[in-house]
């Protein structure tokens, strides 16, 4: 008599195909095992894509000190919905191949920039599954960044600039000389608090968000927006430290994007350059500061610019001035060589 089998009874449909699926894994990586002839080779555990996708998004709100993590859900849920239709369950079903068909369909949506930062994100993700014992190696392994064209910086001109804000309500006109005067992130302007403009000192604080990070600098206040902030502090007598400075009509913090909206609305309606947006003043801004010949660390550290390099993008020297630098350096060593 033979020996008696065991019959493995599931509640559902999908618990059986789950179960399915790890064993066809667990099955898989004895095989590889056994071809290479490698014994005690380490196996991941097979992870469901939607399982791993929600932990990472939970880790990541953990990380942020609870702050929704809006991007990471519609980069990921983009994804999900793709992998999905391809018939990947888990996640070592995932392939290379995969990602870069996800990729091409990216880019008939998205600029070359935003579908790289997009992987990038995805990458990351990968990068934890396989720390947290989910998979052996990234399918993106192969998958190369697409190449990226250079824009130039698209800066306003004074003309259009005294075209476009007189026509602005009066809160979003006063929401954008502050972008004009200070070159600050739209996001920066949106998130300043009275608790944060410090008159007696002559500085305020600018605050963002990026990458989850959050960003911080001071910056001065003088001229035109030591006379906005405590012209828009009079109109508003009692307001209170931890009340955004501004404010649209029904007393919400403006968000960039109704800046954005109106500027388009009159940008058109005068026929100007569809490159004229809110966040361009800020180009606008750093090119006016390198022009200024006040050296790149001072031109970084009122951006606030965490890289140089970013504040290089800004730099755009005609060859025929660069070549009078360099005679101008060769003039002088001659002299200090003729001295010695």
């Amino acid at each position: 008599m033979g020996p008696e089998k065991f019959e493995k009874t599931f509640k559902t449909k999908s618990d059986a195909q789950d179960w399915a699926g790890i064993k066809k894994f667990q099955l898989e990586q004895a095989y590889m095992r056994k071809s290479l002839g490698v014994s005690g080779v380490s196996s991941v555990d097979p992870k469901k894509i939607s399982d791993a996708i929600k932990h990472h998004v939970e880790m990541r709100k953990k990380k942020t000190e609870g702050e929704d993590k809006g991007v990471d859900k519609a980069i990921f849920g983009r994804f999900y919905d793709f992998i999905f239709d391809q018939g990947r369950d888990y996640l070592h079903e995932i392939t290379c191949e995969d990602m870069e068909a996800y990729q091409s369909e990216l880019l008939e949506s998205m600029k070359a920039s935003s579908v790289n930062r997009h992987f990038a994100s995805l990458g990351g993700f990968f990068n934890r599954c396989i720390k947290r014992g989910f998979l052996k190696e990234s399918p993106m392994r192969s998958v190369e960044p697409l190449q990226v064209e250079e824009v130039k910086k698209v800066t306003w001109t004074e003309d259009e600039i005294n075209m476009v804000f007189p026509l602005l309500p009066k809160h979003l006109k006063q929401y954008i000389l502050f972008i004009y005067s200070t070159g600050c992130r739209p996001k920066e302007a949106t998130n300043l608090k009275f608790k944060e403009v410090y008159f007696d000192e002559g500085y305020l604080k600018l605050k963002s968000k990026k990458g989850g990070k959050l960003l911080e600098r001071s910056y001065p206040i003088v001229g035109d927006i030591e006379g906005l902030l405590k012209q828009i502090k009079k109109e508003r007598p009692f307001s209170k430290g931890d009340d955004f400075v501004f404010l649209n009509t029904k007393g919400n913090k403006i968000v960039p994007d109704v800046l954005s909206e109106k500027v388009r609305e009159i940008r058109r309606s005068l026929g100007l350059r569809e490159a004229l947006t809110p966040y361009k003043l800020r180009h606008t801004f750093i090119t006016a500061l390198v022009a200024s010949d006040i050296g790149l660390p001072k031109v970084q550290a009122l951006a606030g610019h965490r890289r140089y390099q970013t504040t290089l993008g800004y730099v755009d020297m005609p060859e025929k001035e660069l070549k009078g630098i360099v005679a101008s350096l060769d003039e002088k060593r001659r002299e200090r060589r003729g001295a010695i």
